[in-house]
């Protein structure tokens, strides 16, 4: 398992562990190096030294930044025309008087096409400020309720037009936490955008909530297909779409459990799914309760 972040002395108590990490290195020519630590083990499986690799990456790094700075400059370049073109599409349409059905319909057909295009450019430029990170966050005090049910409220509709039914159990007794609210909406959006689409018919979409030991534990759990074991680990990785038949039907740019992670951890939380194939999902979300935060904040790496 390779871990970020981690300190070489965690070899000596887990003998299989492998740990890496970068290595800025200042001079005439800065250089950045890929460190990777790992166990060496005698025929009994005893350990009996460490094995260090460096790797120079500097170029990588680099093209990495470029390309992040290009996406960045060209999606806020697409917004200002999207703007202007959505605009146009709404005075056309306010004036319904003046168009046949036809018109109307492919009227509605390209509103609908922007839309999508503007909530593409609008993923682009979060993917792009995470990974340039930390994000500003407008933080306070919050109740779960108050974002869950922003959220709930938000996909009613696309819920009910679904034949889906989404049901929230959130005690009152739940320590507060420390959030953004609009970023936590936009989490809780995202994974029940999902549930939702991918839940057949008839079913339910259940988000529960319950107290832990540091914090507040949230479940949104769906009746859907699930997802295949194999497909786990690549699940909150940038443009990951599982099925492509499904992505056909229901849209996505999969993009958004990226996001999702990136801003849970950005709030220093964690998000990990449990899946059957066939069965469903349970998305979780970990948050610190407010009273645990500055804690937690001072123990976290920087970047």
């Amino acid at each position: 398992m390779n871990t970020e972040g981690q300190s070489l002395l965690e070899i000596i108590d887990d003998p299989s562990a492998e740990v890496a990490g970068d290595l800025e290195v200042r001079g005439r020519e800065p250089r950045i190096l890929r460190w990777q630590a790992s166990p060496t083990l005698d025929a009994l499986g005893t350990r009996v030294g460490i094995t260090l690799t460096l790797r120079d990456v500097t170029r990588e790094r680099e093209v990495d930044r470029m390309k992040s700075e290009f996406v960045s400059t060209v999606s806020h370049e697409l917004r200002t025309p999207l703007t202007s073109i959505k605009g146009s599409l709404h005075l056309l349409r306010a004036d319904a008087r003046a168009l046949d059905p036809g018109q109307r319909e492919l009227l509605d057909i390209s509103l609908n096409n922007a839309d999508r295009l503007v909530r593409l450019v609008d993923d682009i430029l979060d993917v792009s400020r995470i990974e340039a990170g930390p994000i500003p966050l407008s933080l306070g005090r919050r109740h779960v309720r108050e974002f869950v049910t922003q959220a709930v409220d938000g996909l009613r509709m696309v819920a009910e037009a679904r034949g889906v039914t989404v049901v929230t159990v959130l005690p009152d007794d739940l320590p507060d936490v420390r959030i953004d609210l609009d970023r936590m909406v936009q989490v809780m959006t995202n994974l029940l955008s999902n549930a939702v689409k991918f839940s057949p018919s008839g079913s339910q979409v259940r988000v529960t909530a319950a107290a832990t030991a540091d914090g507040v534990e949230i479940h949104v759990v769906d009746h859907g297909r699930g997802i295949a074991p194999a497909d786990l680990s690549r699940l909150f990785q940038k443009f990951q779409q599982l099925d492509r038949r499904t992505v056909r039907e229901v849209g996505g740019t999969g993009l958004g459990l990226a996001i999702c992670r990136g801003l849970v951890h950005e709030h220093d939380g964690d998000i990990r799914v449990h899946s059957v194939l066939g069965e469903g999902s349970t998305f979780i979300v970990r948050l610190p309760a407010a009273e645990v935060l500055p804690a937690v904040a001072a123990e976290r790496p920087s970047r």
